[in-house]
């Protein structure tokens, strides 16, 4: 703890030797960002009280907010030797004293390695549940995605759907054009979805050719509606792949969070309605609930096509 009396005014650099071991080593315990930030603020609130710490990265995008804005601020940049990390910023109701802020600028050294490193480390994970081909999520993302999500719908009630879609007769595409052609067909499939989907819903490489979109807060009306916009806008893009412009359709299975499913029973209706949508002519969109698959008539009617 700060060596001084409770009610004594703080003095420049108001910490002993002990208090910056346990500030460095409580920072060194966690990876996680918004822990190392969190830390951070409710250690250094024994030495310069304040209401809200807020951190932007070195591009200047808000990553991380605690606490309620106040009127007086005090902003810093964390900075190593060679790399500027960020900017921190300090909020609070009365305005801080230029020893208070000198206090806060030496205080950040302590912040800047385990924060960078932090930074790093969920860059890293991030890479890792990425897909290389199509810059989507890829399936081990998908599956913790989903988790937090399952556990979220259950906890407060909230519809969660999923889609899964599947390139028509792919194999085809990959025999004909090549398969520097069938991953054209997977980014440009890829773009689509990033483009028709809603902000807060996600979509993942599962695997292959087939993709699964993640909907929150959506029931299987809503999931329908927008299988089919995915459905209707593959269908009439062509995608270049030069020298050749190409054309495919998607099948598409829908499911919906119903009472008694895990996460394991949501995949599988969904992909079961999907299988029900190739089985059933392609180009079209299948529901599943816990009866039985229901397939979405007057949708997807044409034949498909490679």
């Amino acid at each position: 703890m700060p060596d001084r009396k409770a009610g004594e005014p703080l003095s420049a650099l108001s910490f002993t030797p002990d208090w910056l071991l346990k500030l460095a080593n409580a920072l060194q315990r966690t990876l996680d960002c918004e822990e190392v930030l969190t830390v951070f603020s409710e250690l250094t609130r024994e030495i310069v009280p304040h209401q809200h710490l807020q951190f932007s990265n070195a591009s200047d995008e808000e990553r991380f907010t605690l606490g309620e804005f106040a009127e007086h601020a005090c902003t810093y940049d964390v900075v190593l030797p060679s790399e500027r990390i960020g900017a921190i910023t300090f909020t609070r109701a009365a305005p801080f004293r230029e020893e208070e802020m000198v206090t806060l600028e030496h205080l950040l050294i302590s912040l800047a390695y385990p924060l960078r490193t932090a930074l790093l480390y969920e860059q890293a994970v991030r890479a890792a549940e990425k897909d290389a081909l199509t810059g989507l999520g890829n399936r081990a993302a998908m599956e913790t995605t989903l988790a937090r999500a399952f556990a979220a719908a259950n906890r407060h009630g909230d519809p969660l759907s999923l889609i899964m879609m599947d390139v028509d007769f792919f194999k085809r595409v990959n025999d004909d054009h090549g398969h520097l052609a069938g991953d054209e067909v997977l980014r440009a499939l890829a773009a689509a979805l990033n483009d028709i989907i809603r902000e807060t819903d996600i979509a993942f490489r599962y695997g292959g050719e087939e993709f699964v979109v993640l909907l929150e807060k959506t029931d299987a009306n809503g999931a329908r509606l927008l299988a089919e916009r995915i459905r209707a806008h593959v269908d009439s893009t062509d995608i270049d792949s030069s020298p050749h412009t190409l054309r495919v359709t998607v099948s598409l299975g829908v499911a919906m969070l119903e009472p008694g499913d895990t996460r394991e029973t949501l995949l599988w209706r969904a992909d079961s309605a999907l299988l029900a949508s190739k089985a059933s002519g392609r180009n079209r969109i299948t529901t599943h609930t816990r009866a039985e698959p229901q397939p979405t008539e007057g949708l997807g009617s044409k034949p498909a096509s490679a």
